[in-house]
């Protein structure tokens, strides 16, 4: 019998099945629950972990003599284990800076400047090949970690920790509970890896690190999945489904002496954006008509939400704005300056329409009739 057979087959069972559930959320990622370069990421973290998971097993072979063969080729397979675990590492930071939409995703110099430490890692990691300062064979034959591996373990946990402090500092300043406590499980992503990368430094030759990345990760798909219910992901305001619930909770407590507004909002020229800037602009586009919207709304009680491709909903009680118009012409300044701040290479402008609710008497669909044909007719007014 092979020794340590018992101990390589659960290693490579464990590192297999963990390959395959990748391969199974990979199928299910889709572009409703997010940007399209914050998707993007994602899957690129995904196919990282996927690949350490094929090599590692295929390490842990030669290692234990199970492919003796594997054997010679050791040093090469922990130089490409140790990049991929650094690619996850630098493809969450990338992604979360995507998922938070900062500036820095819009800088190419940023982006240049933030992947300087994974570039030295990179040829570092490769460098060893050479030169045997991040791993080397030893005297028995086995490979041993050299003087310059804990340099590179700090320089990939350095983006880990620099996204939990990210993500921390982002829920203290957002306003929304559901999306604050999204940014508060960003923040401890990065515990699980830490913990295991200590415990693998002290006690190494452990089945451990892909486990702990695949459950961090779990974690936040699954929280992606569960956001699907009631947060466009997108923009990050409430989505269609929610905003259903909300308009027959509005349509029950309007009366005609305490009426609620229902405002829709739709992007002028939005296709022209998407055809003339591409899709990932159009995505912009639309964020920024969602903080605009939040700007808007920020003395009221509205509910604000994302109704479907370019289209925005507000219900807002009347106590809450001085008149249709006046809510319209600060949606319109607030949009105006937002642009302006932003640079935007294009004019971006809106169409809004609104409907009283006085009560459950007028139907959802007369009401969103109502108010569309509103929108249309300001829409017009424009052209």
């Amino acid at each position: 019998m092979i020794p340590n057979f018992e101990f390589v087959f659960v290693y490579v069972s464990t590192y297999f099945f963990i390959a395959l559930y990748c391969a199974v959320i990979f199928s299910r990622v889709s572009y409703d629950i997010g940007r399209q370069l914050e998707i993007r990421y994602f899957r690129l973290e995904l196919i990282a972990l996927f690949l350490y998971c094929i090599f590692e097993s295929l390490w842990a072979l030669g290692h234990y003599g199970v492919v003796p063969a594997l054997n010679a080729i050791s040093i090469p397979l922990s130089v490409i284990n140790h990049i991929l675990v650094g690619c996850f590492c630098f493809f969450w930071f990338m992604y979360l800076e995507c998922y938070l939409q900062s500036g820095f995703m819009s800088n190419k110099t940023w982006q240049i400047i933030a992947a300087i430490p994974f570039a030295v890692f990179v040829l570092l990691t490769v460098s060893t090949l050479f030169n045997g300062l991040v791993f080397y064979t030893g005297p028995n034959g086995v490979v041993e970690r050299g003087p310059a591996y804990i340099v590179t373990v700090v320089l990939f946990f350095a983006y880990a920790a620099i996204t939990a402090i990210r993500a921390l500092y982002a829920s203290f300043k957002a306003e929304n509970k559901h999306r604050r406590t999204e940014l508060i499980t960003m923040s401890t992503f990065v515990l699980p890896p830490v913990v295991v990368g200590i415990v693998d430094t002290l006690v190494p030759l452990m089945p451990i690190v892909a486990p702990a990345f695949f459950f961090a990760f779990l974690v936040v798909f699954t929280m992606l999945q569960d956001g699907q219910i009631s947060t466009d992901q997108l923009t990050h305001l409430n989505n269609r489904r929610r905003a259903d619930k909300h308009l027959e909770f509005m349509r029950a407590n309007a009366t005609p002496q305490k009426p609620y507004l229902l405002f829709i909002i739709d992007v002028d020229s939005f296709k022209e954006i998407n055809d003339g800037f591409g899709h990932l602009e159009g995505d912009n586009a639309l964020c920024v008509v969602a903080a605009t919207l939040r700007d808007a709304c920020r003395n009221s009680s509205a509910f604000i939400g994302r109704w479907g491709g370019d289209e925005f909903i507000i219900m807002v009680p009347e106590d809450d704005v001085n008149s249709p118009e006046d809510f319209t012409n600060l949606i319109e300044h607030c949009l105006a300056y937002e642009a302006y701040e932003r640079h935007l290479p294009y004019a971006l402008n809106v169409s809004v329409g609104h409907a009283y609710c006085t009560g459950s008497e007028v139907s959802k669909k007369k009401l969103i009739e109502q108010a569309d044909r509103s929108m249309y007719e300001a829409k017009g007014r424009t052209k």
